[in-house]
């Protein structure tokens, strides 16, 4: 009898892993197929520029994005690809098949939940998974996502490692990663103190308070980056306000006009409208009904960090929650800065799938011990 138990429950297990891996495959493939016959080609500019690029590309250069991306998918290139095409099934047949290694143990969550794994899986898919910055945005933060489940024993250590390699990404790539970095750490303290006791109260207002005090600092350090900041929302959407292929574009609802406390408004509006991004909805120059589905999953999203937040300031939650989320914010104060348009946004924060699964499934949120509970 128990031998039968047994052989059940493998026979049960396995089918459960073969249904994840099908539902992986089909999600890669409906999204393949959509990235290349029905998307338009505003959709491939950047992969396109890319490829151009790493034509006469030979070495690397700090701080220019798209340069080093064509310069280590010269690197990588064994196989002499020469089509995008190529590199979306070089890219999918790699990264699919980690992420069925991530999800093949977990018990199926509940049913929104897992409508939205998937969905993300096929926005990584149509998005990411081919010649683009952010493939190597979404290693840096799986590199991430294996030092916080590896590493059990020392939370300081594991926050450390976290810190270190997105201030040495942005470093080498993307320079607004350092501001990243320190928010994401602003925050670590913040939950640190809020679980000491020593602050019980102005959570959230103590945020908003470290963002402006970076920001008045770096008016004094780094004036030329200041000034950048400040305005680059008006650069970066000036000139594409009335273009047709710029619906979803993030603009000021305040002319800042250089000041910080009109910016620091706008910006706080800006963390409210990335979150919920409801406006899509009233948008005339295009099909609401193309929106819906990314305003939905954004707004699942951000419910199951809230869901996830309460639990870690409850301190109910594992030290690897706690971690993602406190990743997850810094990552979303920094791109809170610089975001030209949502789709932007649904595009570079659908990268931190990892940390994401860590706070949504429950195998790495709830099955074990509470870090702050007394032994």
């Amino acid at each position: 009898m128990e031998q039968e138990n047994i052989k059940s429950h493998n026979v049960t297990t396995t089918s459960v892993y073969q249904v994840k891996f099908y539902l992986i495959v089909l999600t890669a493939t409906i999204t393949t197929v959509l990235r290349f016959n029905v998307l338009p080609e505003k959709y491939f500019f950047d992969s396109n520029y890319i490829m151009s690029l790493m034509n006469h590309v030979n070495h690397f250069r700090f701080q220019e994005t798209f340069n080093n991306t064509a310069y280590w998918s010269n690197f990588i290139n064994i196989f002499n690809f020469s089509s995008l095409l190529q590199w979306n099934i070089f890219y999918s047949l790699i990264f699919n098949p980690l992420l069925f290694f991530i999800l093949k143990d977990v018990k199926i969550p509940s049913l929104p939940k897992l409508i939205w794994i998937y969905a993300s899986i096929g926005l990584l898919n149509l998005y990411t998974f081919q010649l683009s910055k952010e493939i190597f945005q979404f290693i840096v933060y799986m590199v991430i996502f294996f030092v916080i489940t590896k590493n059990n024993k020392n939370k300081f250590i594991t926050i450390t490692l976290c810190i270190s390699i997105l201030l040495l990404w942005g470093f080498l790539f993307r320079i607004y990663f350092i501001i990243i970095a320190i928010y994401s750490l602003m925050i670590c303290i913040l939950i640190h103190f809020y679980h000491t006791r020593k602050l019980r109260r102005g959570f959230i207002p103590l945020i908003l308070i470290g963002v402006w005090l970076s920001l008045f600092l770096l008016e004094y350090i780094a004036p030329h980056e200041y000034h950048i900041i400040l305005t680059i929302h008006d650069k970066l959407n000036s000139h594409r306000i009335d273009s047709f292929y710029a619906n979803t574009i993030i603009i000021d609802l305040i002319p800042n006009q250089g000041r910080l406390s009109l910016f620091m408004v706008n910006y706080i509006i800006s963390i409210i409208r990335m979150l919920f991004p409801v406006e899509l909805l009233f948008n005339f120059r295009a099909d609401v009904f193309l929106y819906i589905p990314f305003l939905t999953f954004q707004i699942m999203l951000s419910y199951f960090v809230f869901v996830a937040l309460k639990s870690v300031l409850q301190g109910k939650a594992l030290y690897k929650t706690e971690i993602s989320l406190c990743l997850y914010f810094g990552f979303l104060l920094g791109s809170a800065l610089f975001e030209p348009d949502f789709g932007s946004w649904i595009k570079h924060e659908n990268t931190l799938f990892p940390l994401f699964i860590m706070f949504i499934i429950n195998k790495y949120s709830s099955d074990e011990y509470n870090i702050y509970s007394k032994k």
